[in-house]
Formats: structure tokens, sequence, C-alpha cells
């Protein structure tokens, strides 16, 4: 017996197995642009006609080139769309499945942009977060190669010829400079073979969930991380929900969806006690990860009816927090890399002043 995440998200057998990805932005103006189509009161197959004649993605422009000869041909919209899953999400042929039994293909599409918008945001809010230390880090790592590599070693002859008793950390630093100078090329090779592992090993599950965890469990990261990966989750189930997917169907869907390991277990837990017959809300409060806020909306949307609007609702506020601290973050994050930048600089300056200190006193005391 199949799963009901094994069900929606099956694909075509005809499907290509590395299908052609297409950007997201160009995805969400289609979504965009059919769903205005269908509200004016044109056909699918008009409406897809319109996207392909705008669009301007190449891989897009494939997929729906395909789409619309299938719809033509009297395939359903969904159905069209699970052939190619470069381009379009199990999320969004699932609602959109679920919307052409209800007739409300518009609205779904709409809801579908949303959401995958929401989640392009949360990628670009956290790859902004990593920029600037990321710029930091490897200007770092530039200066303190340049000085072992090209600054030391000089200093290092100069001192040597002229037998100036250096401190126990000179030398340590001096026998660096010149081991890094000479072995370059294998710290190169070193280097660049422990980048692909440690690349390779966080594709892997073990490695995926370790990072996850790490990031889920962080002190200040993993506070934003939980709001924005906990976000996405309430908003996506909300725009299923208001679609007509069933709650299983969707507690499954949006399981596979989510990104973090951790927060996928936790979603796994609470749609099996959800499919024992208990209420969103308290299976959520029983599996204990999930804030404390959305659990008491959850409450309050199954109590008046209005759960996805509730669901909806916490994404909302979830987001807004999670923006506000990153922009924190990233205030404090400024002058911290500063100082660490500043003070590795420093204390390789030192190592070398004391020396050099010592070698302008010989050369004066030689001069008198």
């Amino acid at each position: 017996m199949r799963t009901p995440a094994a069900v929606l998200t099956r694909r075509p057998a005809s499907a290509p197995a590395r299908p052609r990805r297409a950007r997201p932005e160009s995805v969400l103006v289609f979504y965009k642009q059919l769903s205005s189509a269908i509200a004016a009161g044109l056909t699918v197959s008009r409406g897809l006609q319109g996207a392909l004649t705008e669009a301007d993605d190449q891989a897009l422009r494939a997929a729906l080139a395909d789409i619309s000869r299938r719809v033509d041909a009297g395939e359903a919209l969904s159905a069209a769309m699970a052939h190619h899953p470069g381009c379009f999400s199990p999320l969004a042929c699932t609602m959109v499945r679920a919307a052409e039994h209800t007739g409300a293909l518009a609205h779904a599409l709409r809801v579908v942009e949303g959401i995958e918008h929401r989640a392009l945001q949360i990628r670009r809010t956290i790859r902004a977060a990593l920029v600037y230390p990321s710029i930091v880090v490897a200007a770092s790592v530039a200066v303190v190669i340049l000085l072992t590599i090209v600054v030391l070693p000089k200093f290092a002859e100069v001192f040597e010829a002229s037998q100036v008793q250096m401190p126990a950390v000179t030398r340590a630093i001096m026998a660096i400079s010149r081991a890094a100078a000479r072995y370059w090329w294998a710290l190169l090779g070193a280097s660049l073979v422990t980048a692909a592992w440690i690349v390779r090993w966080a594709q892997t599950p073990e490695g995926r969930e370790r990072i996850d965890r790490a990031l889920w469990n962080a002190p200040r990261l993993g506070d934003v991380v939980r709001k924005l990966q906990v976000s996405h989750v309430s908003s996506t189930l909300a725009g299923l929900l208001q679609s007509g997917v069933p709650m299983l169907d969707a507690l499954a869907l949006v399981e596979q969806t989510a990104q973090n390991t951790v927060l996928r277990s936790a979603l796994q837990t609470i749609r099996e006690t959800t499919a024992r017959g208990a209420p969103l809300s308290q299976a959520m409060r029983v599996q204990g990860r999930m804030p404390g806020m959305l659990v008491q909306l959850a409450a309050m949307g199954e109590e008046t009816g209005q759960l996805p609007r509730m669901l909806d609702e916490y994404a909302q506020i979830a987001r807004e927090d999670a923006e506000v601290a990153v922009q924190t973050m990233l205030r404090l994050l400024e002058p911290a890399m500063l100082l660490m930048v500043g003070g590795m600089v420093a204390f390789i300056a030192a190592s070398v002043y004391v020396p050099l200190s010592q070698l302008g006193n010989v050369i004066a005391g030689g001069a008198r």
C-alpha cells in the first residue's frame, strides 16, 4: 500500500531523469499570468499560449510548449505539469490537481505563486545573511596567506642573517611560513580535497542530518532558521488546505517539501498522530518542536473553522520576526568579524615587531 506522500509526488514514467530547471522567478511570473488569464475568463489552453509567448526562460518555454500540447490533447493541466519536475514542484501539481476538481484553478495558482515566492524569499534571506561573513572570512584567509607565504619569509631571512634572537611564538610562525611557502602546492591540494570531501559529506543523509540539526539548535542562527522553516511550512499547509487538499495528504506533502530534516521528522510525527484521529494542534503540542504561538493559533483555527487563515497568520508573524532577527545578527556580526580579522593581523604583526625592534637595537648599537 502506498503512503499519501508517494501518491502525491509520483512522477510519470516518461519524466526525464535529469529535468531542465527553470529559474524560480520565471515560474512565478507564469503562475501570475495563467491565474490572471483564467480569472479573466480565458481557457487554460489560451492562457498557456499567452504565457508561452511571453516566457523568456528556455527551460520554461520548452515545458510550456509540451504542456500546451498535452492540454490540447485532453490531458489535465496538473498531469501535464507533472511531466516537468524541473519547472513545477510536487506542491504546485498537487494544488492544481485539487483545484481542477473544485473549479478554483485561478485561486490555486495565486496561492502556489505566493507560497513559492515566500520560499524564494527565505532562500534569499539565508543567502544574504551568509554573504557578509563569507566575504570577511575569505578576505581574512587571503590576508593571512599573503602574510604567511610572501611577507614573513622575507623577514625570516633578515632575522636569520642578523642572528637576532626570536621569541618562541615568532620562531613557530616563521617555521609555518617557510613550510607554507615551500609546500604551497601540497597545502592547496589538501585544501581542495578537504573541501570536496566536505561538500560530498554534506550531501549524504548523515551529513545533511547533522548540518540541519546544528543549524536548528544554533544559539542565534537557529532561531532564525526555525522561524523561517516553520513559517514556510505553515503557509504551505494553509495554501493546501485552502485549495481543498485533505489534511493527511497536505501534511504528507508539506513533510516532503520541508527543507530541514529535523523539521521533516517532526512533521512526520505530527502526521502520524493526526492520522490516529488527533487534531492538528494537539499533534503539534504532543510532538513538542512546533512554536507555542503556532500551536495556539492552530487550536483557535480549529475551534472557529478558520485553520488555514490562522496558519497563514502565524507564517506572516514568524517571517517578519525572522527578518528582524537577521538584520540584528548582521549588525552584531560586522564588528565581531572586524575584530577577528584585526586580531589575526595584529598577532602576526606583533610576532614580527619584537625581533624587528631587537634588530633595530643591534643596528643602532653597531653604528655607535
